[in-house]
């Protein structure tokens, strides 16, 4: 099986296009989707990459990250995001007027 960026083949057929006046067929979103710089990528496109690299030993991860232009320690730390419960803005803010509360009452 040949594993080969996404970005890789729309280059050439864009570049094949223009060598022969033809319109280069579009790469089905689904495979376009790790485009771009990884910093840039959306909450569902680093949800995707840690699906597809999450699996891979050390050296295909490494071969994975260098495919798409990602550092290990980014997909760690989105790992670490996506696994981390985010409280929630209401427990938040109560712990905050408790807080208020209290040192209102020692005023």
């Amino acid at each position: 099986e040949l594993n080969m960026s996404a970005g890789t083949l729309r280059k050439w057929l864009q570049s094949a296009s223009k060598k022969t006046g033809t319109i280069a067929h579009r790469v089905p979103a689904a495979t376009a989707a790790l485009d771009g710089p990884a910093t840039a990528w959306s909450p569902a496109q680093r949800l995707m990459a840690l699906q597809q690299s999450y699996a891979l030993d050390d050296m295909a991860r490494s071969g994975w990250c260098r495919e798409h232009g990602v550092f290990e320690h980014q997909l760690a730390q989105w790992h670490q995001e996506f696994c981390t419960p985010a409280v929630p803005a209401s427990r938040e803010a109560s712990g905050a007027f408790r807080e208020l509360q209290r040192q209102h009452e020692q005023l």
